[in-house]
């Protein structure tokens, strides 16, 4: 990449002219440091980065969910306020950290610079992983390959992990709609179609009781998936078939894989939770004659369960049960 740092051609035949060229190993000098501590509910913090600019340049600061951090609703989770920088850096500031593009935009000339900002939480905030990204550029234009890209990581809120629940509606005709939460504690009017065929199934069931839209970073094992809302499903032939939650562009579940037929011996499959407290999800499945069975969840999506477990008998009307 060349910036012009000269003079203009002598005349429209002849001259010359002085450039700069700043390799991507001289961008990668221009560095920043990141002092964000976590901001519990109900508190504000303040947040500071310095930033070592070997050249002149622009920056962009923009907060982003977390690994495993649940879809943002419409609602704010922080605002940032009392923004303040150091001599020859300027800022305009978006306050409010939602599902935005850059929450701050700085111009800078070179030297050592800094950013600070106070950052406040709402009371009753449950805890959000999040990352502030910072994306640098000391070239002129937005070349795809000259950007710098620094993050770090922390959390906001307090208590349990904030959550945004979905439920999961079949209708007649075998097409399964998503409503996502607007916010904690209510369901918003909207949906959208997962997808048609699920009246293939006669049972279908989550393995856990929570049905989320997170977030992942690409390249993230299916293991650390486990426990959002899997789904199982039998067809008519007694094959069941196993739904790996995605968290991405492609829908909310991966390809269905083969768990095994002989399941028409059920008469009741429901997900269990996570029994064992391991982070893998279980199955239970009554049998005609009454006997309860446990299927102790592998994390594995395509083999994701080990073999059964008895666990009880229903041997009276009463549903008197002996362990």
């Amino acid at each position: 990449m060349a910036q012009s740092a000269g003079t203009r051609p002598d005349s429209s035949t002849g001259g010359s002219s002085k450039v700069t060229v700043k390799s991507l190993k001289r961008a990668a000098r221009n560095t920043v440091t990141f002092h964000t501590p976590d901001v519990p509910a109900g508190k504000s913090v303040r947040h500071r980065i310095d930033v070592h600019a070997l050249d002149a340049g622009w920056r962009n600061l923009v907060y982003l969910p977390g690994a495993g951090a649940p879809e943002w609703g419409s609602g704010s989770l922080a605002q940032l306020s009392d923004l303040r920088t150091s001599k020859g850096m300027s800022c305009t500031l978006d306050p409010a950290i939602t599902w935005r593009w850059a929450n701050a935009t700085c111009n800078y000339t070179a030297g050592e610079h800094w950013i600070e900002f106070t950052v406040t939480v709402p009371k009753g905030s449950g805890t959000t992983p999040l990352i502030v990204d910072s994306t640098s550029n000391i070239y002129t234009g937005s070349p795809s390959k000259g950007s710098r890209r620094d993050a770090a990581s922390f959390k906001v809120g307090s208590g349990p992990l904030r959550r945004l629940n979905q439920l999961l509606a079949r209708d007649g005709s075998g097409q399964m709609f998503a409503y996502g939460a607007s916010e904690e504690g209510s369901l918003s009017s909207d949906e959208y179609l997962v997808g048609g065929g699920w009246n293939t199934y006669d049972q279908l069931t989550k393995l856990t009781p929570v049905t989320e839209r997170l977030w992942y970073p690409s390249g993230t094992p299916a293991s650390a998936m486990a426990g959002n809302g899997e789904l199982v499903g039998r067809d008519a032939a007694g094959v069941l078939w196993h739904y790996q939650r995605q968290f991405s562009g492609n829908g909310p579940y991966a390809p269905r894989t083969r768990v095994g037929g002989g399941w028409n011996i059920y008469n009741q499959l429901i997900g269990a939770g996570d029994i064992y407290r391991d982070g893998k999800p279980d199955l239970l499945a009554r049998d005609t004659t009454g006997v309860l069975w446990l299927y102790k969840g592998t994390g594995n999506p395509t083999d994701p369960f080990d073999a059964r477990t008895r666990i009880s008998l229903v041997y009276s009307a009463t549903r008197a049960v002996r362990q």
